[in-house]
């Protein structure tokens, strides 16, 4: 799953054959660092241990969009790098905290974006001193608070991010098992980062078997124990369509994305809310610009889940926001609803 998911920083892993691997980053990064609520020990727990815990760095994800500059001709490369921050129990394998995030670059040159290029945009991201958004850096920041005694009252999950067949076209993708999963990834990182909810990974690159998760560490793994979820949050993108307007040389271009957000706990459903994103989604180009569809609805839909994010992370949900982005939810109070979320669901505690 490593080439699928994220084939250009997975290329680092291998500390016997690189000059710079992932394992010597993390720990030249967090060696020095201090924590305010635990002690980070970087040595080696001795298999005789009974109690410890163990702070693990993972990459579970790469997105990459391109497109080109109508005015200057210059093409920009945009690489989102998802991860996370999880600590479990040495002696029970049991994950007891995950922390989500995400880190992000663009880069514009004069040709198209190759493959080398694209590795090398990613790889920028985990390297130290780019002049770009570091990984580890990232890690670092939302790890440094973390309460690895506090433990959450109860966790949420991403379940899945699914598309209808049109939705899927639209957005020239062909896998969508591992597409899915960058958005649904993306969501979680922000949900997490503005509400108190503490969710299960959705992904780490491995595999998962009921409640239990197959970590790889190298050429070694560890199973670990997934906490039940207490609720699931599942999206369905519904409609991907492009609206335009021609004006001489130049078009306007909207687009539009939308979806619904199903919530439910293990018996009922807590909520199910629809959302689109049309109007903020619109720019300006050349009529005759030959456009890049799977960037433009993927930038669209991040936009439009980095926008629920913070209305669920709002005590006052925004109603001029709710007035464009959701409509259709047949009659619901939707700030109503987001507002029952926020307090059932995204709190950290029953």
């Amino acid at each position: 799953e490593r080439e699928s998911l994220y084939p250009a920083t997975s290329k680092l892993l291998n500390c016997e054959t690189n000059k710079i691997c992932l394992d010597d980053l993390a720990r030249e990064q967090f060696i020095n660092k201090t924590f305010d609520r635990f002690k980070l020990n970087t040595g080696k727990i001795k298999a005789k241990e009974v109690e410890g815990l163990v702070g693990v760095i993972s990459i579970s994800n790469e997105f990459f969009g391109t497109y080109q500059d109508w005015k200057t001709k210059n093409y920009f490369g945009i690489g989102r790098l998802f991860g996370q921050f999880l600590i479990y129990e040495f002696n029970t394998g049991k994950i007891i905290q995950n922390v989500p995030f995400a880190v992000r670059a663009v880069h514009d040159q004069s040709s198209p974006f190759s493959e080398k290029d694209k590795e090398d945009l990613f790889q920028r991201l985990v390297l130290p001193n780019t002049g770009e958004a570091n990984f580890f850096d990232e890690a670092y920041k939302k790890s440094k608070g973390l309460d690895p005694i506090n433990l959450p009252g109860k966790f949420t999950k991403i379940g899945k991010v699914d598309f209808t067949k049109a939705a899927l076209d639209s957005f020239l993708a062909t896998d969508e098992k591992y597409f899915g999963s960058k958005f649904g990834q993306f969501f979680e990182s922000e949900l997490v980062g503005r509400t108190d909810a503490h969710f299960i990974p959705m992904s780490l690159g491995s595999s998962t078997l009921k409640n239990k998760l197959q970590l790889k560490f190298g050429d070694r793994s560890r199973e670990l124990t997934v906490p039940a979820a207490a609720f699931k949050v599942d999206i369905l993108v519904r409609m991907a369509k492009l609206f335009e307007t021609n004006r001489g040389s130049q078009r306007t271009i909207c687009p539009a994305v939308a979806i619904t957000l199903n919530v439910a706990s293990e018996i009922d459903t807590v909520t199910n809310l629809k959302f689109a994103i049309m109007k903020d989604a619109c720019g300006v180009t050349s009529s005759e610009q030959k456009l890049n569809m799977r960037y433009r609805f993927s930038r669209s839909l991040f936009s439009l889940l980095q926008n629920m994010a913070k209305q669920f992370g709002m005590p006052d949900p925004s109603t001029e926001w709710l007035a464009k982005n959701a409509k259709g939810n047949d009659g619901k109070d939707v700030k109503e609803e987001i507002k029952k979320l926020r307090k059932e669901v995204f709190d950290a505690d029953f």
